[in-house]
């Protein structure tokens, strides 16, 4: 029946259904607001119309989660000098989408890792 036209008798009801799939933008902002307008042409006379709102609220879990695993370089003793590559994997494990992410780490010259980095 949304979006249908039909007629009402008075003091006559009816009751629709529609399904709207929550979108990335939905959750970002932590709820649905919906307007919706019913219109009717009477006998005579300009149309009548009622709108209502309705806001649902959706729940918002922000998380992150940061893996950092490290493996000294290939034919390396583990001696002075030699290298150790460290990789970070970082994972938005939330509902929300998350800005500026960045990684830091104290080791000197890996700190500030920037996600354009990545």
């Amino acid at each position: 029946w949304p979006g249908a036209e039909g007629t009402l008798q008075p003091g006559e009801q009816v009751t629709a259904t529609a399904t709207y799939t929550v979108q990335q933008s939905d959750v970002n902002t932590g709820r649905v607001d919906n307007t919706a307008t019913a219109t009717g042409t009477p006998p005579q006379g300009e149309d009548v119309s009622d709108t209502d709102d309705e806001t649902v609220p959706l729940p918002q879990n922000a998380q992150i989660e940061l893996v950092k695993t490290g493996t000294l370089e290939e034919g390396a003793s583990g001696s002075a000098g030699d290298v150790v590559e460290y990789e970070f994997t970082v994972t938005n494990t939330g509902n929300v989408t998350l800005t500026d992410v960045s990684v830091s780490d104290e080791l000197e010259g890996l700190s500030d890792i920037a996600y354009g980095a990545w």
